[in-house]
């Protein structure tokens, strides 16, 4: 049985020195670095702690491979080859060979697919938001795309694929799941995790079903790409003992009240409550990006 700890932090508590003392805690308990696990959503989020935890504790970072995101992780155990992974230019190989005209393509690699503004651009990211949220796609898709022409650009997608033998992201995360793959470790921390699909939920509790201890971190205030098939709601409603890390060292005081209250408009969320010890800031409006000074 993997006991699950739950940490609702919004912006500025504190989160990833919490974790750290959750790291601090297993290793003096003798567990090896090579035995825990940190996984993020972005690349960013796990390079920052890798390093804070090298730093810290005197581990050298060839000891902490895994501290991933969750499409790495995958990528590894799957034993991928960026030559084989689908880019830019494959998408327009794929495009010239079945009739469609995607321009000038720039996938954001690191953390999800952008819409675009052309009919065959938005069924690159319909056809990526289908398989990582189904039921969120098909609620929001339906004045978007064809679905006719959805269903016939992914069995083309998926046939260009199979011959060429070029694996995209979202494959990652299938294909560890079809295996049936698991983590070799006994703690894992899961960070960022507001902004995960419902496939990299999957993905998780797949990865890490015999884990000793499960520790999960995010803000659902903070999810942001549910364009991408994010899915704050799995956090939200997840079960385990919960903490709610509510003094934040960052947010200004007028700038969090304001924050809190468009937060508050929130149909669904956690609730977590957060105040400041930072008095001052200054809320301001304005209508063009000219009044800002940069």
């Amino acid at each position: 049985m993997t006991d699950i700890d739950i940490y609702y932090a919004s912006a500025g508590v504190g989160k990833t020195t919490q974790l750290l003392n959750i790291l601090d805690m297993h290793l003096k308990a003798g567990v090896k670095p090579e035995r825990i696990a940190f996984v993020t959503f972005t690349r960013k989020g796990a390079e920052v702690a890798r390093l804070r935890t090298s730093e810290r504790f005197g581990i050298p970072l060839g000891k902490l491979e895994n501290f991933r995101t969750i499409h790495s992780m995958c990528f590894r155990a799957l034993c991928k080859t960026k030559d084989g992974m689908m880019g830019d230019l494959q998408y327009a190989e794929f495009g010239r060979e079945c009739g469609y005209s995607f321009g000038n393509l720039h996938l954001n690699y690191a953390e999800g697919i952008d819409w675009w503004e052309t009919k065959d651009q938005r069924l690159i990211a319909a056809e990526q938001l289908y398989r990582n949220n189904k039921p969120y796609c098909e609620r929001v898709l339906y004045d978007k795309v064809d679905w006719k022409d959805l269903v016939d650009y992914m069995r083309l997608y998926s046939q260009y694929k199979k011959t060429t033998g070029y694996t995209d992201f979202t494959d990652l995360l299938e294909q560890y799941i079809a295996l049936d793959l698991e983590e070799d470790v006994d703690i894992v921390c899961l960070d960022e995790m507001q902004d995960s699909s419902l496939l990299q939920w999957q993905v998780v509790f797949k990865a890490f079903r015999n884990v000793q201890h499960m520790y999960v971190a995010g803000d659902d205030k903070q999810a942001i790409y549910q364009f991408a098939g994010a899915s704050p709601d799995i956090l939200i409603n997840l079960k385990g003992t919960q903490h709610v890390l509510d003094v934040t060292y960052r947010v200004p005081e007028k700038i969090l009240d304001y924050a809190n209250g468009i937060a508050g408009l929130m149909k669904e969320s956690h609730k977590a409550p957060c105040r400041s010890i930072k008095k001052g800031g200054e809320v301001s409006f304005i209508v063009s990006m000219d009044e800002v000074e940069i």
